[in-house]
């Protein structure tokens, strides 16, 4: 009976922890890095901390007037079809993806208590395998429209941790950073990752 009950009581443990990363970070991020982030006494409350980390900002080139030319029911299957084989290489590279702006993906890449240039070097080789991902789709899925995706790196100080209420929350960034990330981003071409000097210097 003492092995049922501790048996029982890991499992709702276990159920309890799942609850909890999935209310905390939501389902997009990686499963490894929520439980590195949930060893963080503030990952669980609201509000965050200020700390360094690269920001990437990624967005659909001229996809106003795509969309225009679809059905809303095309667009929704091609926006979802982009955003699935993002998520993946966003969450293979320990990425954060911290909202979906229509057609754009704002996400984040946070070295916790290690150094910075690794973290900066992973978002790097991220955004190239997302570019990479896209111009297989182009080739790939005939019946879509051809896709092109502008991505801007930076690296700056944010606050990071959990935005919003008590009933409504979710682990994200706020700062200026993120501003000029945007801006990055929309200084590249179709097929183009643009990394910024703060980036750079990190690598």
């Amino acid at each position: 009976i003492g092995q049922l009950t501790a048996s029982f009581n890991d499992m709702v443990e276990g159920l309890k922890e799942r609850d909890f990363i999935s209310n905390t970070f939501g389902r997009y991020v990686d499963k490894e890095v929520a439980r590195e982030l949930l060893s963080r006494p503030e990952a669980a409350r609201l509000g965050g901390e200020k700390r360094q980390v690269v920001i990437l900002f990624s967005d659909i080139r001229d996809f106003t007037p795509l969309a225009e030319t679809l059905s809303p029911e095309a667009t929704i299957q091609l926006v979802n079809r982009h955003f699935s084989r993002m998520i993946d290489i966003l969450q293979q590279h320990h990425g954060i993806i911290v909202d979906f702006l229509g057609d754009a993906i704002l996400a984040f890449f946070d070295p916790l208590d290690g150094p910075l240039p690794p973290a900066v070097r992973r978002a790097i080789h991220c955004g190239l395998k997302m570019e990479a991902a896209v111009a297989r789709e182009n080739t790939a899925e005939s019946k879509y429209p051809p896709l092109q995706v502008g991505i801007g790196l930076h690296v700056g100080e944010v606050v990071v941790g959990n935005v919003g209420s008590e009933s409504r929350a979710k682990y994200g960034i706020v700062g200026a950073a993120v501003n000029l990330t945007h801006r990055i981003q929309a200084q590249a071409k179709g097929g183009e990752v643009v990394i910024s000097d703060a980036a750079y210097r990190q690598i």
